[in-house]
């Protein structure tokens, strides 16, 4: 009988990642489409300002305005017939049964692993060379990661002493508004009750418990996310946590996109191995504040006041909803974000944009259309970077359009020494104009699209009169921005990232 883990509901941050990955549209076919909540206090009494109803009046600054609640086993199938359209190939249970390492191995090859059937004496011993002489094994089994064991990194697991029931089937209820997507009733008896609906008509109901029938809460983070350059952790195999705050899925995700884009690159032979050590430096402190936010929503939602809030005069369920609101941005994925001062997020020297943060989706208008298209979904996720040229009015910025245009098509440009396909570009014209490169004066950095009423530049501080150029990661975090006419910082900012040609 396959088993599948309990993760069901994805935030906005996270469905900008897979929709990056042109997997959104699939996921929201099957799933249930979330924009609403109802709470109840044990009394019966709706109460519309706390609980997860707070999360939907914060997302206005992503249009995935949005929860998506899709069971485990049917976001796994379609990422797993994704994987298999692109040509690899999937073992359905198997397991890591041991991991040899020869690091000073001459042929480039750096682990030996041994599967086996699950059900089965079954083995096999795989061997993969990659580029660079690198050799990488990627733990994402779980909680109990055989990966994790069978290379001795410590995860020192924190049991609390609150139990959760969960049920998930076809249930009848005479609740109010059971139809919004979630719902919660604050009882006395059994913590905070959360209501979800789920994909196929299911529904699942959370609670506390102290009987057999429990989820026994454990939270930890692991001690380290990479051993000796090639064997890795991602999701649960190096962080646990409660399902309190629903982040199961998403803080896997935000690994695997994290992780996805520089092991991609470095197998590409695009980036510099190094970048592989700022996947646990920038995923690890995130999986620690989780880990802190936890606790708190682990005691509160079973009714009980957490350490640090003693002092406190409110009740377990009003410090709930506070500390809940309080962590938010957070929780949806659109608060997450990343040292501002590291190899791949440089002090900005234009706009009014915070590097390490989310960059800001905008609509955009190609020639002779009047649909809108987002900038994510112009800036797709295939593991490059993207420039993005903002040319302001091209009536004042047409000297610095060439300055820069001069220093793209240069014999050192980093467009010229950068790996093929490293980077992308995209121009972005303020207003609509006849034809975009005779408004520009200059022919335009990859496609141009019209920024009809100023908000993409108004997004990123980059005002008509002046223009900019946005360095935007692959998985869609700002990394540095410069002045139109200020093209060679690209060059000093790719230096340390790209393996760059001579």
């Amino acid at each position: 009988m396959p088993m599948y883990g309990r993760a069901c509901s994805l935030y906005p941050r996270t469905i900008e990642m897979i929709d990056q990955l042109d997997l959104s549209d699939e996921l929201n076919q099957v799933g249930i489409i979330g924009r609403g909540s109802v709470t109840f206090t044990g009394e019966g009494e709706r109460v519309t300002a706390r609980s997860i109803n707070a999360i939907f009046s914060q997302m206005g600054r992503t249009f995935l305005d949005y929860v998506l609640n899709i069971r485990l086993k049917y976001s796994e199938d379609l990422i797993r017939k994704a994987y298999l359209r692109v040509g690899d190939k999937v073992k359905v249970k198997w397991e890591i049964r041991d991991i040899e390492q020869d690091v000073g191995n001459s042929d480039g090859y750096k682990v030996l692993s041994k599967i086996g059937a699950a059900d089965t004496d079954e083995t096999q011993y795989i061997r993969r060379q990659v580029l660079s002489l690198l050799k990488h094994l990627v733990g994402a089994d779980g909680d109990s990661s055989a990966v994790r064991n069978l290379t001795e990194i410590t995860l020192k697991v924190e049991n609390s002493v609150y139990h959760w029931c969960r049920i998930d089937g076809v249930i009848e209820t005479d609740m109010p508004d059971s139809e919004l997507g979630f719902g919660s009733i604050e009882s006395s008896t059994h913590g905070q009750v959360l209501w979800v609906n789920l994909d196929h008509g299911r529904s699942r109901i959370d609670f506390a418990l102290n009987t057999e029938l429990y989820e026994n809460i454990r939270q930890s983070v692991a001690d380290r996310y990479i051993v000796d350059d090639c064997i890795i952790l991602a999701g649960d195999a190096c962080h646990l946590h409660s399902s309190g705050a629903a982040q199961g899925m998403n803080t896997g995700t935000h690994d695997a996109v994290n992780l996805a884009w520089k092991l991609g690159g470095i197998l590409r032979g695009w980036y510099r191995p190094k970048i592989l050590s700022t996947y646990e430096d920038e995923r690890r402190p995130a999986a620690q504040h989780l880990i802190k936010v936890d606790k708190d929503f682990s005691s509160l939602i079973s009714g009980d006041i957490p350490a640090g809030y003693e002092g406190s005069s409110l009740s377990a369920v009003d410090l709930h909803a506070q500390v809940f609101e309080e962590n938010i941005q957070f929780t949806i994925g659109l608060g997450v974000h990343y040292d501002g001062d590291s190899l791949f997020n440089r002090a900005a020297k234009a706009g009014s944009v915070t590097v390490g943060w989310r960059a800001l989706d905008a609509l955009l208008y190609s020639p002779g259309s009047k649909t809108p298209a987002r900038l994510q979904q112009l800036t797709p996720n295939h593991s490059s970077y993207w420039i993005v040229v903002f040319a302001g009015e091209p009536i004042s910025t047409k000297q610095k359009l060439c300055d820069f245009r001069i220093y793209f098509d240069s014999e050192n440009s980093i467009f010229r020494r950068a790996p093929s396909e490293s980077i992308g570009t995209l121009t972005i014209i303020r207003g609509v104009k006849n034809q975009g490169d005779a408004a520009l004066g200059v022919p335009s950095f990859g496609k141009f699209y019209y920024d009809i009423d100023g908000s993409a530049h108004g997004r990123f501080g980059m005002s008509a009169d002046a223009g900019g150029i946005a360095v935007v990661r692959p998985d869609e975090i700002l990394a540095f921005a410069t002045r139109l006419d200020q093209g060679r910082d690209l060059h000093e900012y790719f230096a340390g990232i790209l393996q760059l040609g001579s």
